[in-house]
């Protein structure tokens, strides 16, 4: 396997933050296409009953940096990326990538103690296509600040 620049790369100050993000998103999403593009991460899905749905969308002026080369899809199952998530301390985070070998590396790094953890996931084929969202009037909404 040959190493390839990622298309897609993003790092926030704090894993936690993410971490809590997805965990949220878990509850209601099994497997999820995150879409990603010059202006934000997105992700829309439903549980599998096609009860409740998520619209998730995290804008590139929340990241430390944001890079995104083109629009990519990236379809991960979420309880997986989760597990990795969760074993996050006080450690910053990087997001990247690779559409050439259809892989995802999350880099935990706590610069204090000079350490750096890589895991690397597979991501899952890309379905048939983004989940439409209803048209409806929502009651409630949620924001979450940084």
């Amino acid at each position: 396997m040959s190493e390839s620049q990622p298309t897609f790369k993003l790092t926030l100050p704090s894993a936690d933050y993410f971490a809590s993000i997805v965990k949220a998103i878990s509850a209601v999403v099994d497997e999820g296409s995150f879409t990603a593009d010059s202006e934000s991460l997105k992700l829309t899905g439903m549980d599998p009953a096609h009860v409740s749905l998520v619209n998730f969308v995290f804008n590139r002026e929340a990241a430390e940096e944001y890079v995104c080369e083109k629009p990519v899809e990236i379809k991960v199952n979420i309880s997986s990326l989760y597990k990795f998530l969760k074993r996050a301390g006080n450690e910053s985070l990087t997001i990247e990538y690779d559409e050439v070998n259809k892989r995802l590396t999350l880099v935990f790094a706590n610069t204090a103690a000079r350490k750096e953890r890589r895991f690397v996931m597979s991501t899952l084929e890309p379905g048939a296509g983004p989940t439409p969202v209803p048209k409806l009037t929502f009651e409630a909404r949620c924001r979450v600040d940084t």
